[in-house]
C-alpha cells in the first residue's frame, strides 16, 4: 500500500509540475495593446463601419495573402490561423517619407471563429477584422495603426500608432528592416 501511495503522490507532484510550466509559458504577455473604444482614430479615418469600408473601397487585395500560425489567448496555448493580405499599391510606402494622406496597406484576419490571438488581440473573424493603416507624424515620418472593423458593432477602434522604422513592422512584416527604403507588404508575418 505505501509503494502505490508513493507512486500516486510521485505522478501527483509531476502533475503539478507540468502543470505549473504550461501555464507559465502561456502568460507571456501581450506586447501591443489591442485597438480600443478609448483610442483616438487616425485623423480622417471613419468611425462609422459602412463609411470606413467606402473609403477604403479603392484600395484592392493584392491577391498575395500569407497564412500564419499565432498564438491564442487561451489556458493550453492553441494556435489561430492569421491571413494578412496587402492593400493597394504597397512598395511606394516609404517609411522616411510618410504619405500625406494616411491610408491602409493591409487586411489581417483572425480566421478562427472563436479563440482571441494573442500578441494583438486580435478578435475571431465572426467579431472583426483588421487594417494596417499608415500616415504621417507631425515630424512627418511614417507610423502605422491596427484598426479593428467590428463587426459587432460596425464602428472603428484603433490601437496606439507606433512608428513605422520602431521594429513594430516587423512583427507584422516579417522581412521588413529598418534601413530598407520601401516597405511591401507581401511579407510575411511572424510566427512567435
Amino acid at each position: 500500500m505505501s509503494c502505490a501511495r508513493a507512486t500516486a503522490q510521485g505522478v501527483g507532484r509531476w502533475f503539478v509540475f507540468f502543470s505549473v510550466i504550461v501555464s507559465l509559458g502561456c502568460m507571456r504577455v501581450t506586447q501591443v495593446p489591442p485597438p480600443d473604444p478609448s483610442n483616438p482614430v487616425p485623423i480622417g479615418v471613419q468611425r462609422k463601419g459602412a463609411d470606413f469600408r467606402q473609403q477604403i473601397a479603392s484600395y484592392t487585395p493584392t491577391g498575395n495573402s500569407h497564412r500564419r500560425g499565432r498564438r491564442a489567448k487561451c489556458v493550453f496555448c492553441w494556435n489561430v490561423q492569421v491571413e494578412i493580405e496587402g492593400l493597394g499599391n504597397t512598395s511606394d510606402i516609404d517609411p522616411s517619407k510618410a504619405p500625406k494622406i494616411g491610408r491602409p496597406v493591409a487586411h489581417l484576419v483572425n480566421l478562427d471563429k472563436e479563440k482571441t490571438e494573442k500578441h494583438y488581440g486580435l478578435l475571431p473573424e465572426t467579431q472583426a477584422e483588421y487594417y494596417l493603416w499608415v500616415d504621417s507624424t507631425p515630424d512627418s515620418k511614417a507610423r502605422w495603426t491596427l484598426l479593428e472593423l467590428s463587426k459587432v458593432t460596425d464602428s472603428v477602434y484603433a490601437a496606439l500608432p507606433k512608428n513605422l522604422n520602431s521594429g513594430f513592422a516587423c512583427i507584422i512584416f516579417g522581412g521588413y528592416r529598418p534601413a530598407e527604403a520601401r516597405l511591401r507588404v507581401s511579407h510575411n508575418i511572424r510566427t512567435d
